[in-house]
């Protein structure tokens, strides 16, 4: 499901915002941009991130013991990197605090990287959009075969582990960012089809592309079809 939030959300920023870049990247209009989106995703990231530090310390002082795969990563090293929403960077080796909270972090610096996109992605004809989309895909799958394999984990933890044959591209707290821009993209390539009318037209000519699509989507990330 977090794959479609990202591909989602490409797709309402260039709806939203692609008149702000169109032509160019002002510090004004980039401040602007960034107070919005800081303002709409980092109060509760923050709230959510003190409320589970106080809850594992309150669960220290009371005797209960820690759960590794829970807090294996939490650390105040992993608190920085949470406060400045780096946790998805590579720089742990396992989910710290707030788990869920690594696809805030990755979305974070996609909006950071969003505006230079725009004026680029507003140009291409629907021949270099589907060279995007492509381009996409192949980020999945290098994900799936490339990256998936490099995944470190906690000695702590030896149980956990990610199969390659699987066929997934679920990763977070490392190469996560990668994950988070390939559906964003996507996303924004989606916005300029939909932009261009191709659901209105020449739809028998872009069913095969759908299919495509969908049938990729269904083996690396069946949750979203």
């Amino acid at each position: 499901m977090v794959d479609f939030f990202f591909i989602l959300s490409g797709f309402i920023m260039c709806h939203v915002y692609n008149k702000w870049f169109m032509d160019t990247v002002t510090t004004k209009q980039f401040k602007q941009f960034t107070i919005a989106r800081f303002a709409r995703v980092y109060p509760l990231h923050f709230v959510t991130l003190v409320y589970t530090i106080l809850l594992f310390f309150v669960s220290a002082k009371l005797g209960i013991a820690k759960a590794p795969i829970l807090q294996i990563a939490d650390t105040d090293y992993s608190i920085i990197t949470n406060i400045l929403l780096l946790h998805s960077m590579n720089l742990h080796n396992w989910f710290s605090w707030n788990h869920a909270s690594w696809s805030i972090s990755t979305e974070w610096w996609a909006y950071m990287v969003f505006p230079s996109l725009v004026k680029p992605f507003m140009r291409l004809n629907p021949i270099d959009i589907l060279t995007a989309i492509k381009v996409c895909f192949i980020g999945y799958l290098s994900i799936t075969f490339l990256l998936i394999p490099l995944v470190t984990f906690p000695p702590e933890i030896p149980f956990v582990k990610i199969d390659p044959a699987k066929l997934s591209i679920n990763v977070a707290y490392q190469f996560g960012f990668l994950r988070c821009l390939c559906g964003f993209v996507l996303g924004m390539a989606m916005y300029q089809g939909y932009k261009a009318g191709w659901a209105k037209k020449n739809t028998g000519q872009w069913l095969p592309i759908y299919n495509t699509c969908h049938r990729t989507i269904y083996l690396y990330a069946p949750e979203l079809s």
